[in-house]
């Protein structure tokens, strides 16, 4: 998997990869005793686009404080609408739910 997690509040987990491999780590950290865990915003495809910055690969946790990092990894990997949408609650049109959007 690709991606990354924030501790704290709020925290945050981003990760990409086989649909089968991100369910599996979905279900693990589900499986921990958090106080709290949404999935807030999925994208299932048949095949990743290449982008031009992917999230970090391997998997890497940010600082608590990290939250201007983890937007700018979601910017730079294409997910931006995604990041606004789940961490920022803001609804968006569906032309800007899109890959890159």
């Amino acid at each position: 998997l690709a991606g990354f997690c924030k501790p704290g509040f709020p925290g945050l987990v981003c990760c990409e990869g086989d649909e089968e491999a991100c369910a599996s780590f979905v279900a693990a950290i589900r499986a921990l005793r958090w106080q709290a865990m949404d999935v807030r915003w999925q994208h299932t495809s048949p095949s990743a686009p290449r982008r031009a910055a992917p999230l970090p690969e391997p998997f890497r946790e940010l600082g608590e404080g990290a939250m201007g990092e983890a937007a700018a990894l979601c910017e730079g990997a294409g997910w931006h609408g995604a990041f606004r949408e789940a961490v920022l609650k803001l609804k968006l049109s569906a032309a800007s739910t899109s890959v890159g959007g």
